[in-house]
């Protein structure tokens, strides 16, 4: 009798959960915890005013899910660790991926890391110089020119932001950004990959 009850039990359960409705894109709250870590590696500069500086820089989302009402608690969340070009300025994904969640009554947490990404900065002046010759009658003259200040090089990317996206299917039922234009510009990305 009780093993009845208990296969009973188990089958209404999930045919409930079965029979949930899809998650309407007002019932889900999504809050994002960003964190940084950045490391830096080589550092050094002359009197000339020549440097290199290296970072290595790491993002970390902490997202948590939250359902308002009984829906089906099954969705996706791909996140995207979004960085500048050094050198071009331009946007680029640099990290992304995705995670199943079970968005239950207490909510769910899911955690991201990108990788690491290293950025250079550097300049190589010519230093100012000094020294002496002789002119052609025999006397000797002092010698002194300037440095010359060459550009900065930059190489790598610099984190700027992030974007979360949860799905549950192919129906986008939240998203999250740094700031409003990285979601814009995350979809455009995305409407440009190949399938």
């Amino acid at each position: 009798m009780l093993v009845r009850f208990i296969l009973g039990f188990s089958l209404t359960v999930a045919l409930l959960a079965a029979e949930l409705p899809p998650l309407p894109k007002n019932a889900l709250i999504v809050s994002v915890t960003p964190k940084q870590i950045t490391s830096n590696g080589s550092n050094w500069r002359t009197s000339w005013g020549s440097f290199k500086k290296d970072y290595a820089n790491k993002r970390v989302l902490i997202v948590n899910l939250k359902q308002l009402g009984h829906f089906d608690p099954e969705v996706s969340v791909s996140h995207y660790f979004i960085g500048r070009d050094a050198a071009t300025r331009k946007f680029t994904v640099y990290s992304s991926g995705e995670k199943k969640a079970t968005v239950g009554m207490n909510g769910d947490e899911v955690i991201f890391v990108s990788k690491d990404m290293p950025t250079t900065s550097e300049r190589e002046n010519q230093p100012p110089r000094s020294g002496s010759t002789t002119s052609a009658n025999g006397q000797t003259l002092d010698i002194a020119t300037d440095g010359k200040a060459m550009p900065t090089k930059k190489s790598g990317v610099t984190p700027h932001g992030w974007c979360i996206i949860v799905k549950q299917g192919t129906k986008i039922v939240g998203e999250s950004a740094s700031t409003p234009e990285l979601i814009k510009w995350t979809k455009e990305y995305l409407a440009n990959q190949p399938q």
